[in-house]
């Protein structure tokens, strides 16, 4: 049950998430590319990629920033996290599938950001973990 709020978290990531990658994706990457049409071996599409890459990192920083605010007895450890990435996890998964063709530039992108969706609670709270020992050490 202490783990709960980690949960709910989550589902409320992944619905920001949701939220803007569907309102701004392609109307902002068009307007970033300056063309409608590309093919799938398009080097444009890594920027795509950077661009999904900065909402979802942002938003799961921005989620785990309001879940230590505002859960402040809750525990925030590795179990926290996980339970946290669950709905990520999911919903990465469910809306880009697994990823098993590494063919065209397209496929490559799709890859990457797939798999720093499933993993990216995971990695920012490691990420904090590891900022936090360097600092207990340079004391």
């Amino acid at each position: 049950m202490k783990y709960v709020s980690a949960l709910l978290t989550g589902f409320v990531i992944v619905f920001v998430q949701y939220l803007i990658l569907v309102s701004m994706k392609l109307d902002f990457f068009f307007y970033l590319v300056g063309t409608s049409t590309l093919d799938s071996n398009s080097h444009a599409y890594w920027i795509l990629a950077l661009h999904d890459l900065i909402i979802i990192g942002s938003t799961s920083l921005l989620g785990i920033a309001c879940y230590k605010a505002i859960f402040k007895t809750s525990p925030f450890n590795f179990k926290a996290s996980l339970v946290m990435q669950v709905p990520l996890f999911m919903a990465a998964l469910a809306l880009n599938g697994l990823p098993t063709r590494f063919v065209t530039t397209y496929q490559i992108q799709t890859a990457v950001v797939t798999f720093i969706a499933c993993f990216a609670i995971v990695l920012i709270f490691n990420l904090y973990r590891e900022t936090l020992r360097c600092r207990s050490y340079s004391r």
